[in-house]
């Protein structure tokens, strides 16, 4: 839209283009509702898949030359006497005198603090259930998008997949996410341990505390792999802080 509009503007993301939507498993389909875009018109569909979708913001970018700096973060937001900002960013300072936030719900991926969590074999995103076969596989989360991981997962060949979350049920999740995977606990094809969290994360495997308190059993999950897909952590400080500056202008 600042393209459209001829204003001087630039654009950094933390993360690759598409952001959040990048990170979803192949071929998986995104929901959205028809909406008019600049120099792309109107996308009238309802669902598109992933590969669809990036494909379309690409090529609106190409076309538009779009002035995108991606893997670049927001570090700080200084005002000035003249009433414009100085953005501090891991590749360098911006100089601006509008701020439009436009983060998303997801953040920085949400970590367990739990030791073994560097290794190499611990991972935050399914890029491509394909690649997993024949593996122990380990899911730590109970919304959409941990659920959706464990039954791409479960569905390739050779693996088994185990899903520890903290919560007693799932909640708030999609219908069709409830339907497959009670469908897939049913057959066997994924154990749940509910009431459950990871306390520790070796080669190979890792320990999990199952039930509550007194009754708690701490056991061990076989883990060639483990995806941690609890969630993202907001960057409530540096937003608050924001908000300190001067909300009429970011």
């Amino acid at each position: 839209q600042a393209k459209d509009l001829g204003l001087s503007y630039l654009v950094i993301d933390q993360s690759d283009l598409g952001g959040t939507v990048r990170k979803y498993p192949r071929n998986k389909l995104t929901m959205t509702q028809p909406i008019e875009l600049p120099f792309a018109g109107r996308l009238s569909r309802t669902q598109y898949t992933k590969e669809e979708l990036l494909g379309i913001w690409e090529e609106i970018i190409r076309k538009a030359r779009i002035e995108i700096r991606a893997k670049v973060s927001l570090i700080g937001l200084d005002r000035q006497a003249d009433e414009t900002f100085v953005a501090t960013t891991s590749d360098g300072s911006i100089n601006c005198r509008y701020v439009v936030l436009a983060l998303g719900r997801r953040g920085t991926p949400r970590r367990l603090g739990v030791p073994g969590e560097e290794s190499e074999h611990v991972l935050y995103q399914l890029t491509d259930a394909a690649s997993y076969t024949g593996k122990n596989v380990l899911i730590v989360g109970g919304g959409d998008s941990a659920i959706e991981a464990a039954t791409a997962l479960a569905v390739q060949p050779g693996n088994r997949v185990t899903l520890s979350y903290r919560r007693h049920a799932f909640f708030r999740i999609k219908q069709r996410n409830e339907e497959r995977i009670t469908r897939f606990q049913s057959e066997g094809r994924i154990r749940v341990l509910f009431n459950s969290q990871v306390k520790s994360i070796e080669e190979g495997s890792a320990i999990v505390v199952v039930g509550e308190k007194d009754e708690a059993q701490a056991v061990t999950v076989p883990a060639d792999s483990v995806f941690i897909l609890a969630g993202g952590e907001p960057p409530y400080p540096l937003l608050k802080k924001f908000g300190k500056i001067g909300r009429a202008h970011v």
